[in-house]
């Protein structure tokens, strides 16, 4: 980066557009010995796994305690295990972070079959403390009274097949800073925007 050439990006305007998750998750993506190549698509690619691990905690406040309390089964302790070698070998953070998308894959995979995975609240709120990203264990802020409107509209409006309604209704949920997910549950408003 010169500022001659004009390829500065100021740390002010990245925290504006990606926010701070993403630039923690930026950080880590990259072994602290290494140069991190600094880009657009590499941030935005730390937003989008900043938004997986923060969908997971969602699922496992949804799952409730009876499936993810109590002490950690087999999978959660070799998660765990792994995770900490990995930052003991060397601070190497992106093998800690390949270990934790580990479990959050295997999390996915049973709490949406409503399996239990004992132990994983637990163990995500203890990795992501060590690594700066605790907030993402956060409770979602209340969501708008217009927003709700319109995921109601939309719900109405695939129940009566009228599509083009339902993708306006859901587009403007999505200017609105929501996304809308379908799950076995009904609807779902999740925020998109994280600071």
């Amino acid at each position: 980066m010169a500022k001659s050439v004009g390829n500065i990006a100021l740390l002010s305007d990245a925290l504006d557009e990606y926010g701070r998750d993403a630039l923690v998750m930026y950080v880590l993506s990259g072994h602290y010995r290494q140069p991190l190549a600094f880009s657009s698509e590499s941030l935005e690619q730390a937003r989008r796994s900043v938004e997986r691990i923060a969908n997971f905690c969602r699922l496992v406040r949804r799952a409730g305690e009876e499936r993810t309390g109590d002490e950690p089964g087999a999978v959660v302790t070799r998660a765990r295990e792994r995770f900490f070698s990995a930052l003991r070998e060397d601070f190497n953070t992106p093998q800690a972070l390949a270990e934790l998308f580990e479990l959050v894959a295997e999390g996915n995979r049973r709490l949406e079959r409503d399996e239990a995975m004992p132990g994983v609240s637990a163990a995500l709120a203890e990795r992501l403390e060590v690594i700066g990203l605790e907030r993402l264990l956060a409770q979602d802020e209340a969501v708008d009274e217009e927003a709700l409107r319109l995921a109601a509209e939309r719900e109405e409006a695939r129940r009566a097949r009228d599509y083009p309604r339902a993708d306006r209704a859901r587009n403007e949920l999505r200017e609105r800073g929501y996304e809308i997910r379908d799950t076995p549950e009904g609807p779902v408003l999740v925020p998109t925007r994280r600071t």
